[in-house]
């Protein structure tokens, strides 16, 4: 299912960003500054995940950073910008079994451009696609301690 909107991120959607973007690297501290202006453009939403695109209300500078396609040696993914993608992991608070993944996507001009979401054991995702996610981890399994935003 896919709806062409045009309203302010979900308040998880906005946490999950949030978090992915956590870290000491300039990229990731400059696109925080983007969040006030995100907006919700298309969100599609499926059994076990769903992708929210956005697009910005107001002019928005992007970022320098090389969003190229991975490059595989020995059959690892390397991507030319450290820990880009940027993403998070939970758990659903109904299922521990569950591994959610949010990936933050960032397009060639260097905007924010949609968040993925997706089951990664292929858990049904809960019918409201926004709660009952709880045990938020780095991409290392690093419980991640919410302190505020």
């Amino acid at each position: 299912m896919s709806n062409s909107i045009l309203e302010l991120p979900n308040v998880l959607e906005l946490k999950v960003i949030r978090l992915a973007l956590n870290g000491d690297e300039p990229w990731k501290q400059e696109l925080k500054k983007q969040l006030p202006y995100l907006k919700v453009v298309s969100r599609a939403i499926f059994p076990t995940g769903f992708f929210t695109d956005f697009a910005f209300d107001a002019k928005v500078s992007g970022i320098e950073m090389s969003t190229d396609p991975p490059v595989f040696t020995d059959n690892i993914n390397f991507f030319p910008t450290e820990s880009y993608p940027p993403s998070v992991y939970a758990r659903l608070e109904n299922d521990l079994e569950a591994m959610i993944s949010f990936t933050v996507w960032i397009d060639g001009d260097g905007l924010i451009s949609q968040l993925e979401v997706s089951s990664m054991t292929g858990h049904i995702l809960p019918s409201d696609i926004f709660s009952g996610y709880c045990n938020f981890q780095d991409n290392n399994g690093n419980p991640i301690i919410e302190l505020g935003r």
